[in-house]
């Protein structure tokens, strides 16, 4: 297992430009930081083969409104927690794992082609899961903020700023995608050479294919990290019933907190979930407090805590939050 060491001023500032754009070439990248290419390149590669940083496909603005997307809370007999986990980690259609308080064991956020086909595969899934003791599923129906909306501020504005992506639309083939997405997982830093040798088809192509795939809101790239990266944080989510008239506004309220990672109207027991990363569990009252003052009606059903992330967007972690195997999630139809 890699030794684990205080990160370094350099890797917080690697990761924060990769968070801005996954793909920026290492030249923009030194520039943007005032290092040389060279080193960032190297210390990439040693994040990455540690298994301490990566570079995935996650779901875009459109995901929710182009494929299916839903969140399902389980609740498991303690002898087959473990087993349970394995299980459902090992199926694409379970992207992320969390271990979480209250209610129920487990968090799942659940992708699939299309929301008839993922309903499907839930259903089918969970059949062959031991110990579910009950279980709840809140599908997806409307996406105000998602996890690569969010910043570590550990590098400057004026530095983010260099390193935006452009972003122009083409004509894509479903097939080329599905291949695109899977090796994407495993790499998102993929060169177009790598990325031709993939497809079987140019660099220039493979770049083409990938522009376009990226270029749809559909999906998008985000560099995740190991959980020491972000030890001084803590991830809890809220899942509430908000009146019908007042949702969109308490679903921006959470979309504008610098804290929050997902605001997503759902359907289901409750319509509303977020997710938050704070510094401080106090952060999480004030939040609620501004919310309840702006949105009296507002009525919390859950807050909990993460306390384990054994799946990430189809990255297998072991317990200190380190990619170890990867499973592909599904893709959109």
């Amino acid at each position: 297992m890699p030794e684990t060491t205080e990160p370094s001023e350099i890797d917080l500032a690697l990761l924060g430009a990769l968070e801005i754009n996954p793909r920026a070439d290492w030249t923009a990248i030194g520039a943007a930081l005032d290092l040389s290419a060279t080193t960032v390149a190297r210390r990439w590669a040693v994040l990455r083969a540690a298994g301490d940083a990566w570079v995935t496909p996650s779901p875009g603005h459109l995901f929710v409104a182009e494929a299916g997307c839903a969140f399902a809370y389980l609740a498991i007999d303690p002898a087959h927690l473990e087993t349970a986990i394995a299980v459902l980690a090992a199926c694409p259609t379970f992207a992320t794992i969390s271990r979480v308080t209250g209610e129920y064991d487990l968090m799942l956020d659940c992708f699939g082609a299309s929301l008839p086909s993922l309903l499907e595969d839930i259903g089918a899934a969970l059949a062959a899961v031991p110990g579910i003791l009950r279980k709840e599923i809140l599908v997806a129906t409307r996406l105000h903020r998602h996890g690569t909306q969010w910043r570590s501020g550990t590098i400057a504005p004026a530095q983010a700023r260099t390193l935006q992506q452009e972003r122009t639309a083409s004509a894509g083939r479903r097939q080329v995608e599905v291949q695109l997405v899977e090796a994407l997982t495993r790499d998102g830093r993929l060169t177009w050479e790598q990325l031709g040798a993939v497809l079987e088809r140019s660099a220039q192509t493979a770049r083409r294919h990938t522009t376009s795939l990226l270029s749809r809101g559909i999906l998008t790239l985000r560099c995740d990290r190991a959980r020491r990266y972000d030890s001084s944080r803590r991830e809890a989510s809220f899942i509430m019933s908000v009146p019908a008239p007042r949702l969109e506004e308490a679903a921006r309220f959470f979309a504008e907190q610098p804290s929050c990672r997902l605001s997503v109207e759902v359907f289901g027991s409750a319509n509303l979930a977020a997710t938050l990363w704070v510094q401080d569990l106090v952060e999480l009252q004030r939040i609620e407090v501004a919310l309840m003052s702006r949105i009296p009606e507002v009525a919390v059903r859950q807050r909990t805590l993460s306390m384990r992330t054994d799946k990430r967007l189809g990255h297998v972690l072991d317990h200190e939050g380190r990619s170890v195997a990867v499973v592909p999630m599904v893709f959109p139809s």
